[in-house]
């Protein structure tokens, strides 16, 4: 067991206690969470806007371990866990860390919404909808981010929370969704999405750990410059993680900016 520490987009401390699953045995089952397509949200936007549908985002707090793990995992505890330090304890819950800790919580968060008349849209399957009787609602889910479409959300969110003892953070009118900022315009009565939020923090975030001053410029590369010849060495270590968290950000920063065109209006 280690602990991990981050801060969030927003400023927020977190600290996790997670588990060694990179110690634990491979798993041929699935693994992952289910993540709704960025598309699929831009169009339940749209039926909210054309069918006059409030929306409301969520976070589950600490969803992973809302879920049992099918994985038999025991630890050692140390000196953290005071009296019971030196003990064996046997993991139940579905704890970061451990390999199928994703899938779990995405069955138990489907088995639930199922409980609550909902079904997965067949289109993509992270896109949960139930008929009520003058309109569709909609929740949109990305791992424990979750976007709710509904005339009344409360409907949907207090069961979440009551029934299902789920610990909701953020539950209010989306500000800034998966690295999306969401704006509704009231002049035009519209949805506009933005990944300006995005840009920056990870432009913060280079510049630290590269030490640079990033510029405005035309192109990503030099002028000049021919990948195909580069002899530049080979990448080793941390630096290997390092280029591809910079290709990555890039990728989703370019995912964003084509779906959301500056600021582009849903409807």
């Amino acid at each position: 067991m280690i602990w991990v520490f981050a801060v969030k987009f927003d400023g927020r401390r977190r600290a996790r206690c997670v588990a060694g699953g990179h110690v634990t045995p491979n798993l041929t089952d699935d693994l992952y969470a289910g993540v709704v397509n960025l598309e699929t949200v831009r169009i339940a936007f749209l039926a909210a806007e054309l069918f006059d549908l409030n929306v409301i985002a969520a976070d589950v707090s600490s969803a992973y371990i809302q879920a049992f793990t099918p994985e038999k995992v025991f630890v050692k505890a140390g000196p953290e866990f005071g009296k019971n330090e030196g003990r064996y304890m046997i993991v139940v819950r579905a704890l970061y860390g451990l390999k199928s800790s994703g899938a779990m919580w995405h069955r138990k968060l489907a088995e639930n919404l199922r409980d609550m008349g909902f079904r997965p849209s067949k289109a993509d399957y992270d896109l949960w909808m139930r008929q009520r009787q003058y309109h569709w609602e909609y929740v949109a889910v990305i791992v424990d981010d979750l976007l709710v479409f509904s005339k009344e959300p409360t409907t949907i969110i207090e069961p979440l929370k009551k029934v299902y003892q789920y610990g909701l953070k953020g539950v209010s009118t989306p500000e800034y969704y998966n690295g999306a900022n969401m704006t509704y315009d009231t002049e035009f009565k519209c949805w506009t999405m933005s990944v300006k939020t995005y840009v920056k923090n990870v432009c913060d975030r280079i510049s630290k750990l590269l030490e640079v001053v990033l510029k405005n410029h035309a192109s990503p590369m030099n002028e000049g410059d021919h990948p195909k010849s580069d002899d530049t060495d080979l990448l080793f270590g941390n630096d290997i993680s390092l280029y591809q968290m910079l290709i990555g950000c890039a990728q989703w920063a370019v995912l964003w900016d084509v779906l959301t065109s500056s600021t582009q209006p849903i409807l």
